[in-house]
């Protein structure tokens, strides 16, 4: 074998070796009813059970997500690095007696949530079932539901003969541990004669909902006599409930009652239940029941109460509080802290004289001042203090007198407004509560808000007043003076000159220019740089000069006639590089006035007067019309109109520029007519006059000034 072919085969080898490597560690591979990423060789399945079985990092997953199942999740025993995510996991194995959901076996986890999980466990077991000398990290996003059969607890241990809880830590997360009969929600299970305790737990943060089973504690010992726990609450809302049985502390049964273990209070909202049996630890702000002890102390959080809000910030006499606690320095922990349902928070001080309390939410600041005392039930409400910040204004002029408006407020409240002539002084946010009330406005954008004010330009104030009575500066938006809206353009009948467009109905004027609606007259007092565009269906439009005016282009459509007039000694032009420069689809009457119509485009094939239907000079009317194209001077209906001159003086120039040595100055396919009225032809191109096509050429009583016109054959 060559070089060459072996170099082939090894890369090959090498190629197959590391891509199943690759594949397991990056794509999830279904195993069971779960989709699970990791090593391969770190877990295995058999059983129903999905079983890590070497250090790692590992997500689980439903195959089909949304779905529950009975395969069950194991840690094998003596591992110490398992990094587990769940992510949307559901499993139910409440069915099968001694069936465990997630099962720890004494192995160290770090357990991320993502999503909803929902773990629930059989007759004598936890829900995660967390024994002495295992121990479990949970964090992350997602929530946990995690339920005990009867004897279980919902986190720690279980077992028909009792059972001690391992550590538990909880850093973030949603975390809801309910125990089945005798069970603690986290801590120790147990059953009829047997007991387990609760073991060391810590909440440093997130929401924590532990309810016990009957007997069992919220937090701490299993029913028959089971003992707390060494508990320590440094952040985290924390809700304990024990049912007959303590909330943070012993389980009981038949009047025996576990002793309370310790518990550590150094930050947090906790707020624990106990049962007519319970032994509640004894709270302290040292390690192990050591520093002094602690008592809760409820604060209500504004009225109405701010519900289910994170606290931000915040002091307790005049100390402030912090994500780190320090129980020597008197800084109270604050982590993944909110208010409840009720707006309320369970804050454990030492007792002590009166101290100023300070809670900031939703960027809100509530004081007041609390006397924490040893009977645990010191309460107080705090009041808002800050007042309303209103921002981002708008305003919707619809007439002289009217307008509506809006703005956002971080605050709920009543809103009022002030209105001042634009650019006054701003008002005291005490007289614009004096004035026009808006109503009841919500926290967020506000909108469409009607207000009533006067002709001209104004500026609008706005306050909101939040039910402590704080009252917010006013916010001033800036009314601009009404300009009503233009009318609905009809496509059809309307003139346009440059920017201005108008219906045919509708009086109008500009720079330059007045539109009688009445009699459909254009009257043009001076110069335009802009095209006129005119639509008329049926309905005759006449341009009227009074000045000697300048116009690049002037274009109708529709099939009502363009009649042009004119003052004595005044002339209109309308001079454009490509024609034509005066066009309608309709008919033209020039009948006064002096009509100077221009086409300088040497190559442009276009007339210079165009019209769809018959073109008409009559009157006084003088009409010069020149092309330097190869197009007529003047065209009437496109092979089917008739020019007549009965009047004025009309004169025409085609230069033909060599194109077409026989270009026609006008050209009318049916008839040529012109009576009384003096013409005037001239053309550079040998050839060509009038063009009448296979019709009528008439003359009569004409004063001619070229002798050559002919009729084409």
């Amino acid at each position: 074998m060559n070089k060459k072919v072996l170099f082939i085969l090894l890369t090959l080898v090498m190629t197959l070796t590391l891509v199943p490597a690759f594949t397991r560690t990056a794509h999830a591979i279904t195993v069971g009813a779960f989709d699970i990423t990791g090593d391969a060789a770190g877990y295995s399945f058999a059983s129903n059970t999905l079983t890590i079985t070497a250090n790692g990092t590992y997500t689980i997953s439903m195959a089909t997500p949304g779905t529950t199942t009975t395969d069950k999740i194991a840690v094998d025993s003596g591992l110490t690095a398992v990094n587990i995510t769940l992510n949307g996991v559901n499993i139910d194995v409440s069915a099968t007696n001694y069936a465990v959901a997630f099962n720890m076996n004494g192995a160290t986890v770090s357990l991320t949530l993502q999503g909803t999980n929902t773990l629930k466990s059989g007759l004598y077991r936890a829900g995660i079932h967390v024994l002495a000398g295992a121990a479990l990290t949970i964090s992350g996003s997602g929530t946990v539901n995690a339920t005990g059969g009867d004897g279980g607890a919902g986190i720690g241990g279980g077992g028909n003969t009792g059972s001690t809880g391992g550590a538990v830590t909880i850093n973030s997360g949603t975390v809801n541990a309910t125990g089945g009969i005798l069970g603690a929600g986290i801590g120790g299970g147990g059953n009829g004669g047997s007991f387990g305790n609760g073991g060391a737990v810590t909440i440093t943060g997130g929401t924590v909902n532990a309810t016990g089973g009957n007997g069992g504690a919220g937090i701490g010992g299993s029913g028959d006599s089971g003992a707390g726990g060494a508990v320590t609450i440094t952040g985290g809302t924390v809700n304990a409930t024990g049912i007959n049985a303590a909330g943070i502390g012993g389980g009981s049964l038949d009047a025996m009652a576990g002793s309370g273990g310790t518990l550590t209070i150094t930050g947090g909202s906790v707020r624990r239940t106990g049962g007519a049996m319970s032994n509640e630890a004894t709270a302290t702000n040292g390690a192990n029941g050591t520093g002094s002890n602690v008592y809760m102390t409820t604060l209500t959080v504004g009225s109405p109460a701010a519900l289910n809000s994170a606290i931000t910030a915040g002091s307790i006499g005049g100390v402030a509080c912090s994500d780190t606690p320090d129980a020597a320095s008197g800084v109270y922990g604050i982590k993944d802290v909110k208010t409840d349902n009720d707006g309320k928070l369970y804050f454990w001080l030492p007792a002590s004289s009166a101290k100023s309390v300070v809670i900031t939410t939703g960027g809100i600041a509530y004081v007041g001042s609390v006397t924490p005392s040893t009977a645990g039930t010191a309460a107080v409400t705090l009041f808002d203090i800050t007042a309303p910040i209103l921002t981002a204004g708008t305003v919707n002029r619809t007439s002289d007198t009217a307008a509506a408006i809006g703005f956002t407020t971080n605050e709920a409240g009543t809103a009022y407004y002030l209105v001042v002539a634009s650019g006054a002084t701003a008002p005291a946010n005490t007289a614009v509560k004096a004035e026009t009330s808006l109503g009841a406005v919500s926290i967020g954008a506000v909108s469409g808000k009607a207000v009533t004010l006067t002709a001209g330009a104004k500026d609008i104030d706005v306050v909101v007043q939040d039910a402590a009575g704080n009252i917010s500066t006013p916010l001033k938006i800036e009314a601009a003076a009404y300009a009503p809206p233009p009318p609905t353009l009809d496509p059809q009948n309307n003139v346009t000159i440059g920017g201005d467009q108008i219906n045919l109905a509708d009086n109008a004027s500009g720079s330059g220019w007045t539109w009688d609606a009445t009699t459909k007259t254009l009257t043009l007092t001076g110069d335009l740089t802009d095209e006129i565009k005119i639509a008329s269906e049926t309905e005759e439009i006449t341009i009227h000069i009074t000045n000697n005016v300048n116009v690049p282009k002037i274009t109708k459509t529709g099939n009502g006639a363009l009649k042009i007039t004119g003052e004595a000694d005044n002339t209109l032009t309308v001079e454009n590089t490509n024609g034509p420069a005066i066009s309608s689809e309709g008919d033209i009457i020039i009948d006064s006035g002096t009509v100077k119509a221009i086409v300088t485009g040497t190559g442009d094939t276009e007339p210079t007067i165009k019209a769809g239907g018959d073109i008409t000079i009559t009157g006084t009317a003088n009409v010069v019309a020149s092309n330097s194209g190869t197009g007529d001077a003047i065209n009437a209906g496109n092979g089917s109109g008739t020019i007549s001159i009965t009047g004025g003086r009309t004169e025409v120039t085609d230069q033909g520029n060599g194109t077409n040595p026989y270009p026609p100055t006008m050209s009318g396919a049916n008839t040529v007519v012109i009576v009384n009225g003096r013409m005037i032809f001239g053309n550079s191109s040998s050839g060509g006059g009038c063009d009448a096509g296979a019709g009528v050429f008439a003359l009569a009583l004409l004063p001619l000034a070229y002798a050559g016109m002919k009729r084409k054959r």
